[in-house]
């Protein structure tokens, strides 16, 4: 007998138990809120289960916990098992997390979409120009004061603004790129992550960080991603970081070798503290990439919800543009190449001035 991860959340938490009879290495990948790790073998005699409720039973899949719920129940105990098992939760866990309101953390959403907003016209700017049909605006004309974080922002002011009062100051790193550079800013949020999914430690990391929602009648496009593809052409000292759900929709499909190499977290933490010490970035963002320039490594465009930053890239950077995620293939994404270099280049400065410092003094 099986119970959805539906039905189970209509349930009273006070009238079950789950227990959790996956392996040390599959638990590392998260477990779900109350859960007890126990082994088969220990079930039937454990004091932290409370045999008077109801016994839900967790493997990865919803497969091997089948079985035993069959075995428990002959013995006289209610268990059913979990359709699905972990894998099914994490994904209707990611569905109701989506449909969250976001504003349970204000102050940082409204930093984050601001952020985004402004990228994201600065770059609809600059691909209007490029069509030939675009009159200067006016948005900045009275700042006295204006800092750009990189060439490609100083061409952007120079092209589609007018600046007529603006000392414009460049060659100073946008400030949180800055602080991704930092040794201490790197180790401390490494170690944090690896506390959190120990088997980030040691490893090369990936990072598919997406932004963006798709429109609601359109199609999940990485629905049915082949992950076998993508995890056979990555090597075992590499590891897939992700903050989307919409990625792991096909997951339950991996073989069983590579459930080690990939991490989801989506709110746990601020995803861009993974730029600090990812080793590759592909994403759909703007201000992901302009972040992470900073550093020198790998990056790549991911097409996702065709915002501006995706049509910006598949015109001016083709070859780091990639229309489908089974694309993704490390044994030529490691490298940094004379493209990749290129665009770092251009969406940073060099960050050997605390930015702060030049804050400062003009304010002086």
């Amino acid at each position: 007998m099986s119970i959805s991860v539906k039905e189970l959340n209509k349930l009273d938490k006070e009238t079950y138990e789950l227990i959790d009879i996956r392996s040390d290495a599959e638990i590392a990948h998260g477990v779900m809120p109350g859960a007890i790790q126990v082994s088969v073998d220990e079930i039937e005699n454990n004091d932290k289960i409370d045999y008077s409720k109801k016994l839900v039973i967790v493997c990865a899949r919803g497969k091997n916990s089948i079985d035993i719920a069959d075995d428990l129940k002959a013995k006289g105990l209610d268990a059913v098992s979990l359709e699905g098992g972990y894998i099914g939760w994490l994904l209707e866990d990611m569905k109701n997390r989506e449909a969250d309101d976001f504003a349970k953390n204000v102050e940082q959403s409204i930093r984050k979409k601001f952020k985004k907003k402004i990228w994201s016209k600065f770059t609809k700017a600059i691909n209007e120009y490029d069509k030939g049909a675009f009159k200067k605006k006016n948005t900045y004309k009275n700042f006295t004061h204006i800092i750009v974080g990189s060439p490609f922002e100083k061409e952007l002011l120079k092209k589609c603004y007018n600046t007529p009062k603006s000392e414009i100051i460049d060659q100073v790193c946008i400030p949180y790129s800055w602080r991704l550079n930092q040794e201490e800013f790197k180790k401390k949020h490494y170690d944090k992550y690896c506390k959190h999914y120990p088997m980030l430690k040691g490893k090369k990391i990936l990072a598919i960080l997406l932004t963006g929602e798709l429109d609601e009648d359109e199609e999940n496009p990485y629905a049915e991603v082949n992950w076998n593809k993508i995890f056979d052409n990555l090597d075992d000292d590499w590891i897939i970081f992700t903050n989307s759900g919409k990625l792991l929709e096909n997951m339950t499909h991996i073989g069983y070798q590579h459930r080690n190499q990939f991490v989801y977290s989506n709110r746990t933490f601020d995803t861009r503290e993974v730029l600090s010490f990812a080793d590759c970035l592909v994403t759909n963002s703007g201000l992901y990439a302009t972040y992470f320039a900073v550093r020198q490594k790998p990056i790549y465009c991911l097409k996702y919800t065709n915002c501006e930053f995706e049509k910006y890239m598949k015109r001016k950077f083709s070859n780091l543009y990639i229309k489908n995620v089974e694309d993704i293939d490390m044994t030529k994404f490691s490298e940094f190449t004379s493209e990749n270099e290129k665009f770092c280049e251009y969406f940073s400065y060099n960050c050997g001035e605390n930015p702060s410092a030049k804050i400062s003094e003009i304010f002086e």
